[in-house]
């Protein structure tokens, strides 16, 4: 049980991490738009590099959460307490 309280910690505390990179990807895109609307090539540039180091900070977390997940046997065993 205690196991199982602290793996659901721990995927709480990913995806709200997940949540924070999916809202700062949205604000990217939204000042990618704006720059893109009024053809600032320097400003679209670095909204560019900004959006690539949110989705590989995204590709991260989500490599992470995989690991974090509890394996088949775990799963097994926490059906068979319900």
């Amino acid at each position: 049980m205690e196991k199982t309280i602290e793996n659901l910690n721990q995927l709480l505390g990913t995806l709200q991490r997940l949540l924070s990179l999916h809202r700062r990807l949205l604000d990217a895109i939204r000042t990618e738009r704006e720059a893109l609307l009024s053809a600032d090539v320097r400003r679209i540039h670095d909204v560019t590099l900004e959006k690539q180091g949110v989705l590989h900070e995204i590709q991260v977390a989500e490599q992470e959460r995989h690991v974090e997940e509890p394996g088949d046997d775990e799963r097994e065993l926490g059906a068979g307490a319900l």
